[in-house]
Formats: structure tokens, sequence, C-alpha cells
């Protein structure tokens, strides 16, 4: 038998949790995602790529911390903002959080994907109204409930940390259903609101435990995207591509790298690139999964490949 936790002795007696305690908790878990899955919404936030879902075990699950890696320009963000697209059309929140551009212009980001015009076009004028409007209807039930947080855009002396982002979520949970966070992108969040250590390793693994914290507490998926080393661009996805890679690795439950699939792998839609999305670590489901995509960079636009 095991005896009484006595919570008054503070320390590490306020983390011991009784697994007699624990198993009814379990046991309705268990029977909550039974009921989600047969009413045909399931508490996982599935991605448009059914090859990832079924490598995730069905998609971005509450609780869970996952990190998108890759290097500059080869898409990260917009895949990003496609995942959380496909979150609203499947009736749940998307929280974006951006550091590096603004919300317009991840809308724009959108808009050039679901119309079809290329985000220079939308930005030099060139873009007639009607080609917009016949895509508006769509566009609207894409980003209804799209949300978006601008770390650009702090009064001085504010950052925008973890703190400020589960206070949010507080917010959206009293609204609507679970939403699917998006940090865009985790180095530069890590630097911005981790301000009382020196190191930026020391940040990021700060920044991490205190997401993984918030992820846990109110029961969302938590996305983050991260830099990668230059030395690994051209060589053979790992763990240790991650800038930061210590903390990276052992601070997630999946990690996964965007990279360019080698010349001539596969077919692709014409001006489209041909992009692998490697599952490094996987806690729940498959580890060294790779999933294939293709990416017209003019669009902003991916889609799943057949190669």
């Amino acid at each position: 038998t095991v005896p009484p936790v006595n919570k008054d002795k503070g320390g590490a007696w306020n983390r011991v949790i009784v697994s007699s305690t624990l198993l009814p908790e379990r046991l309705a878990e268990y029977e909550r995602n039974r009921e989600a899955l047969e009413s045909g919404r399931p508490l996982a936030v599935a991605t448009p790529f059914g090859e990832l879902n079924r490598a995730l075990n069905g998609g971005f699950r509450p609780g869970k911390v996952y990190v998108l890696g890759g290097g500059s320009g080869v898409g990260k963000s917009a895949l990003a903002l496609r995942f959380a697209r496909a979150a609203c059309e499947a009736g749940h929140r998307a929280l974006y959080i951006t550091y590096e551009v603004s919300p317009e212009y991840c809308l724009d980001r959108v808009v050039s994907d679901v119309a079809g015009i290329q985000c220079q076009d939308l930005q030099n004028g060139r873009a007639k109204p009607s080609d917009i409007e016949d895509h508006l209807a769509e566009l609207k039930r894409q980003t209804e409930d799209l949300v978006f947080l601008d770390g650009c855009l702090m009064d001085d002396g504010e950052t925008l940390g973890p703190g400020m982002i589960e206070a949010a979520l507080v917010t959206l949970q009293a609204q609507t259903h679970t939403p699917l966070v998006i940090i865009d992108y985790l180095q530069m969040a890590a630097v911005a609101s981790m301000t009382n250590e020196r190191e930026v390793r020391v940040r990021v693994s700060r920044y991490l435990e205190q997401m993984f914290g918030v992820a846990r507490r109110r029961r969302v998926p938590v996305l983050l995207l991260s830099s990668i080393n230059r030395a690994a661009y051209d060589g053979k996805p790992t763990l240790a591509a991650f800038k930061e890679s210590g903390d990276i690795e052992f601070g997630t439950d999946v990690a996964m790298i965007l990279d360019r699939a080698p010349e001539g792998e596969g077919r692709q839609p014409q001006n489209a690139k041909p992009l692998n999305l490697h599952v490094l670590k996987n806690r729940d489901g498959a580890n060294d999964a790779v999933i294939p995509l293709d990416f017209e960079g003019r669009f902003m636009r991916f889609s799943e490949a057949q190669r």
C-alpha cells in the first residue's frame, strides 16, 4: 500500500503523483479520445498530409511539443501556415506567434496560396481585385479562426514570452476548441523573451522548458520552428543539425527537419521544388519517417508528393 502523500512537506513532495489516483484520470482520458474519434472530431489536430498524420499518430496531439527545423528559405513558415489553416478547416483555432515577419505578411502568404497569386503581385498592385474576390469564401473559411500574436510590436520593456502566450491561450480556450500553437521561430523567441540569461543556448533551453509546461498545463499542441546550423544545409538531416541542438533534441516530443530532396528524385508539378520532411524523433510514432512534399515557392503552396 502506498502511503498518503503529505503535500504540506513542500519541495519534491508537491510533484509526487500516486498511480492509484492517476489511473482513473487516464481511463477517463482514453474514453474522451474514443468519443472524440467516434464523433468525427478527434483531439489530434490533423495536418493536410495523410502520410505525416500516420507518422504522428493522427496529427499534432494536445500536450505535446513539436519542433520543425530547416535551412533559411526552405519553406518552414509556409508549411507552418498550411498546418494552421488545416487546423482552422477542421474546426480548431490556430494561434500563430510571429517574431520575424508581420501578421500582414503571413496573411499575404495565405492569400497567395489560396488565390494562386504571387506575393509580390499582391503587394505591388498587379493583382486584380476580381482575382481575389473569386476566392474570398475559401479565404474566410481557412482564416476565420487563425489568430496572430505579433512579437515584433511589443511596447518598451514588454516581451512576448511563454507567460503572455499562456494568458492568450486561457482566453482562446474559453471561446473555442483546443488551438494549435505555432511559434515562428524558436531562437528569436528565446532571445527576445529570456532576457535574464546571457547565453543563447541557455535562453533556448529555458524557453523550451517553459513552453513544454504551457503545452502540458493548457493541453495544447505546440509547434516551434527552428533554424539549423549552416554546416548541416547540404548534409543528411540529424538531430545535431538544430542550433542549440542538445536541448532541442531532449526537450521535445517530436523533432522534424524540412530539406530539399536530391536532384531528380521523383516527379513534381511545374515550378515546384521537391522537399522531404524528416521525422527524426517521435515519442508516439514512427522514427525516421520521410514525408515527400512539393513546394511551389511563387505561391507559397505545399502539396503531398507522389514519389
